[in-house]
């Protein structure tokens, strides 16, 4: 009996054994940053809002293409250019999941914006360790509970745009890992606005930015 109940006690050690090893599954590591990413965050050609020389507000977007075509980490064949009210070049990256673009705005030739997808690789105190911290938090966008987070750099007319799965009614929360999705650099000149606050179909609330915490 008491060899019984010893092996039966073998046996189910042994389930557990074999059940805790198909449950558990090591954390992923995070995805590696692309080249043109990892260039821009240890050695960048200039500081934002200009990137590769292409500056928003200074470049004519007609000269942003010859621009582009130097730039090492960009897939040449995929650059484009579109004309209609306002012009826009687009581009994407060789590592193919991240692209980028710049537009005019209607009343001029000179770049307005320059925005870039990340591929999702990059995460907040990333950037912040080369950049600083941001000065602002806008919460915009609050759609089946859920908001945009843009984190501003009025210092370098640049916008981090975070991807937060937190619901608007408990507050967002902000974590030095989250990711960036899009990086955007826009125009410092006296007159134009910055991009992310022309979206007036949607409340807006900007916050002093407070370090990671739990924005209202």
């Amino acid at each position: 009996m008491k060899r019984r109940k010893a092996v039966l006690g073998i046996i189910a050690l042994i389930a557990l054994i074999i059940l805790g090893a198909l449950i558990y599954r090591p954390a992923a590591p995070p995805p590696e940053n692309s080249p043109w990413m990892k260039k821009w965050l240890n050695d960048p050609t200039c500081l934002p809002p200009c990137w590769e020389n292409i500056i928003p507000g200074e470049t004519d977007i007609g000269d942003s293409i010859a621009l582009l075509e130097q730039v090492e980490e960009i897939n040449n064949e995929t650059i484009k250019m579109f004309s209609g009210d306002w012009s826009e070049v687009q581009w994407a990256f060789k590592d193919s999941s991240s692209w980028g673009r710049v537009w005019t705005t209607k009343k001029d030739t000179l770049i307005h914006m320059t925005r870039f997808a990340t591929g999702d690789s990059v995460t907040i105190t990333e950037i912040e360790a080369k950049y600083g911290a941001p000065q602002e938090v806008l919460i915009s966008r609050c759609m089946s509970g859920f908001c945009d987070v843009v984190l501003i750099y009025k210092d370098l007319s640049m916008g981090l745009d975070v991807f937060t799965r937190e619901r608007r009614q408990a507050g967002i929360r902000l974590r030095p890992d989250q990711v960036v999705y899009k990086i955007e650099f826009y125009s410092n000149k006296p007159g134009d606005v910055p991009p992310y606050t022309l979206d007036w179909n949607y409340p807006q609330r900007t916050y002093a930015w407070k370090g990671y915490t739990t924005y209202p």
